[in-house]
């Protein structure tokens, strides 16, 4: 699919503002084990949001069978009703986390576009002031513009996927940048285009299914877009979740390296292995840098971190001459 090369305008976000209403985007959430804390972190927050909770698909491995005897579907189905989100639709997905992935995009494959999240994302951070590392939840208000003003970035550009930036660092985050480096998508909230565009496949491991997806869209569509001014908030090794295998921390380390190396030798022009770092600590792999300049968010911020008290449009000279009247009026 052809890309335009040419540089591209800065993206006014308060366009998207004034828009009243917004076309559900369907959203998937792949989840086992977690059923209590998908209820009081993911989907409370997205009804904080409005987010059409008829729009929202959970998948979870319908086999699946606890010591009790209750099978993983019905302990799901049993959560839902019981915290208030009947209308949310529940699937039978796979096995593991890249088998859930395959079955999501397996699903969707005749909409326009889809979002997924994690199960346990109690919010979404912002920078507040583009002067600042100041971080507060998203507004309200923002989210479903953020989600089609990312989309639509993403057709101008021909991309297939866009993702919220992977650091919870609120020291990291960049206001009003859309990066088109190669750099980590984050699994924690992501979107993707489905048509026109081949379903990526994870056959690595499920442990590493975002830096594998990571690889397979830009490797396919040589780019993506990141929104670098916030991010998902998630709680890593948590109870429960796809990684919930019974293994042990140093099991799981030399799993998780052994998956960095294999997608490194399958990827050697985007991923490096650092062989010199331990993934107990951090993920053990660097991604080569490529990619062009970021394209710039405007209207999202101003100097105080707030609306304009006069709104978005530049105010004329005779409106600013009242204005600076009253102001020395008030002074006398």
């Amino acid at each position: 699919m052809a890309r335009k090369r040419s540089r591209l305008k800065a993206i006014c976000f308060a366009s998207y503002l004034q828009k009243d209403r917004y076309a559900d985007v369907p959203m998937a959430i792949p989840s086992f084990c977690r059923e209590t804390a998908l209820c009081e972190q993911t989907l409370t927050m997205l009804r904080s949001y409005d987010w059409n909770m008829r729009s929202i698909h959970v998948f979870v491995d319908a086999l699946h069978r606890h010591p009790d005897g209750v099978l993983e579907y019905d302990k799901y189905f049993k959560a839902l009703q019981r915290h208030g989100f009947a209308d949310v639709h529940l699937h039978p997905g796979g096995r593991g986390l890249c088998k859930q992935y395959d079955r999501i995009f397996e699903f969707f494959h005749d909409v326009p576009c889809i979002c997924l999240m994690s199960d346990t994302v109690p919010s979404i951070q912002w920078r507040r002031r583009s002067g600042s590392a100041e971080t507060a939840d998203l507004p309200r208000r923002y989210l479903k513009p953020l989600v089609a003003m990312m989309f639509d970035a993403c057709e101008q550009e021909g991309y297939a996927a866009w993702s919220l930036s992977a650091c919870k660092n609120q020291m990291n985050l960049l206001p009003g940048h859309l990066s088109r480096k190669c750099g980590l998508l984050d699994g924690n909230f992501f979107g993707a285009r489905v048509q026109g565009f081949a379903p990526p496949r994870f056959t690595v491991s499920d442990y590493t299914t975002d830096v594998e997806f990571t690889l397979r869209t830009w490797s396919r569509d040589k780019g993506f877009i990141r929104f670098l001014g916030a991010t998902a908030m998630h709680t890593y090794r948590s109870p429960g979740g796809h990684a919930s295998t019974g293994m042990s921390t140093g099991e799981r380390a030399d799993a998780t390296d052994r998956a960095i190396q294999c997608m490194a030798a399958e990827f050697p022009t985007l991923l490096v292995h650092n062989k010199s770092k331990t993934c107990r600590a951090s993920m053990p792999y660097t991604f080569v840098p490529k990619g062009g300049p970021p394209r710039m968010v405007k209207g999202l911020y101003c100097t105080k971190g707030r609306k304009p008290q006069n709104g978005w449009k530049p105010m004329s000279q005779a409106e600013r001459t009242r204005k600076w009247r009253a102001r020395r009026n008030a002074s006398l």
